[in-house]
């Protein structure tokens, strides 16, 4: 089989298509990947911000139920200790 330099250019040519074809393929692939990414980020980002905004809430809600609870206890001793006499 002979290689003629027509035949070598035009699989040459095939092989830089191909070649090409892949590269903007897998440019955009790279491209969509990097967007999704900083796209997730940023969901993750405000998600975060928002679960220390809940846990402060929470922690307050904590704090004003202990402290209902302990001046409900207090009352109901005094309540307790009044009835007694």
């Amino acid at each position: 089989m002979d290689l003629t330099p027509e035949i070598l250019y035009t699989v040459g040519a095939a092989l830089a298509g191909a070649i090409s074809i892949l590269w903007r393929q897998t440019s955009r692939s790279t491209h969509l990947t990097h967007s999704m990414l900083k796209d997730s980020n940023e969901r993750l980002n405000h998600a975060t911000k928002d679960l220390v905004k809940l846990n402060r809430t929470v922690g307050a809600l904590e704090g004003r139920q202990a402290g209902i609870e302990s001046l409900a206890k207090s009352v109901l001793e005094v309540v307790r200790d009044e009835s007694r006499r």
